[in-house]
């Protein structure tokens, strides 16, 4: 059982959400679970050290690569924790790219108060059949997922339980648990069938990391992010004169280059509509080889180059928002569910340009409700417009402030003692 919330100081949570989360951590304990969390301080380690007084056993998942780079972040925790494993993500997006492992590690994903790394896995828990337990009234993601999150993106594959009471709470989870296991023993494995490639040439394909530092400084690097979930033809329209202004790129300035992840639906109409218009697209794949690519049905229609990052399927989808974001100069999303939500806020954690097109769907809910359940600053410019015109103006301009801000920071002087 995975506890995930806020890791904001100890000393701001409510003495009736830590007296909650002790019970969580004992309960887990005394039912012979194991308790996973991000190896981070406040409502994670609240309930550790409570699992851990009651004989439990704890899992932290750190970004770091070892103990001696853990320590060093700001009250990290080491005593409340059983056992460390070093994900070796890093800091920024990293810190939301090891949400994959804790989902990966768990059964079921307790969500208490939180943050925008809740909702990073909040969206991590949705791509695997996981059960989700949502303590009730415990504030930030876990309190308002319910009103203001889950109805804008969907249930994805997992199991959504609720309850104020954190006894009952596991209770339920535990009910939901054990029926998805009895309902997966009686259903039979799909078959999968590759899908016919032969009507269209096959994109180059590479393991390596195509969009990088060196690439970007070459190119402007856009990614795109979206789905047609909520959308309808007049936001349609809209997303096809954002994409053609993807597709013009800045004038006088260099050439576009267009990243996006291998989805189908508005996504791939997107990276389609844009290379057919000149510009140099590429589709950020889970699988490790082309014949996994091919065999999930991922698309490769509009695609010049597929970068496979063998993360695979289910919470790997997840993980491979990493490298459709890290590198862009403006992330733009429009439409969305659980997953454009998910690249979203890897997007968050980057020191980019995050523009929304406000059409149906979780873009249009984005500003007011899903982010007003927390109040955490992203480290990205994130900008909301409804004009698909006004919003590429506003994100270019943004992009080149940031550039100018950043060539400032190499090119400034150490202060002199």
């Amino acid at each position: 059982m995975a506890i995930l919330g806020s890791s904001a100081d100890e000393a701001t949570i409510p003495p009736a959400l830590t007296q909650k989360l002790r019970v969580l951590g004992t309960d887990i304990a005394r039912r012979g679970s194991v308790l996973v969390n991000g190896a981070c301080p406040g409502v994670p380690e609240v309930a550790a050290r409570a699992a851990r007084a009651a004989g439990g056993l704890t899992i932290g998942i750190a970004p770091a690569s070892s103990l001696e780079e853990h320590v060093q972040r700001p009250k990290a925790p080491t005593e409340s924790i059983s056992i460390l494993h070093f994900a070796g993500t890093g800091g920024g997006v990293g810190l939301i790219e090891r949400e994959a492992a804790i989902v990966r590690y768990s059964d079921i994903l307790v969500y208490v108060n939180g943050r925008s790394g809740t909702l990073g896995e909040l969206t991590a828990g949705m791509y695997e059949p996981k059960v989700i337990a949502l303590l009730e009234g415990s504030g930030g993601v876990a309190g308002g997922a319910q009103e203001h999150i889950l109805p804008h993106i969907g249930q994805g594959d997992a199991v959504v339980v609720s309850d104020r009471d954190p006894r009952r709470l596991l209770e339920k989870a535990m009910r939901a648990l054990a029926a998805q296991r009895s309902q997966a023993a009686l259903t039979p494995t799909p078959s999968v069938s590759r899908p016919s490639a032969a009507s269209a040439a096959l994109p180059r394909t590479s393991s390596r990391t195509l969009v990088d530092r060196e690439r970007s400084s070459r190119h402007e690097v856009f990614a795109f992010l979206g789905h047609e979930t909520g959308m309808n033809r007049e936001d349609r329209a809209r997303v096809d004169q954002l994409s053609d202004l993807i597709a013009r790129g800045h004038p006088g300035g260099r050439a576009p280059l267009v990243v996006v992840p291998t989805r189908s639906g508005l996504t791939s109409d997107v990276a389609q509509r844009i290379r057919s218009r000149g510009v140099t697209t590429i589709g950020i794949s889970p699988a490790a080889t082309l014949d996994q690519h091919l065999n999930a049905a991922y698309p490769v229609e509009g695609l010049d180059e597929i970068q496979l990052t063998g993360r695979g399927a289910g919470v790997g989808e997840f993980a491979a928002y990493r490298p459709v974001v890290e590198h862009a100069h403006v992330v733009f999303v429009a439409g969305g569910d659980h997953k454009t939500l998910a690249g979203t806020v890897f997007a968050m954690y980057s020191p980019t340009v995050v523009a929304v097109l406000e059409t149906g769907g979780m873009s249009g809910r984005l500003r007011e409700e899903i982010l007003g359940t927390f109040d955490k600053p992203a480290l990205a410019t994130l900008i909301f417009d409804t004009d698909p015109r006004r919003l590429y103006q506003r994100a270019l301009a943004a992009a080149a402030e940031l550039g100018r801000a950043r060539a400032l920071a190499v090119t400034s002087p150490a202060p002199v003692e």
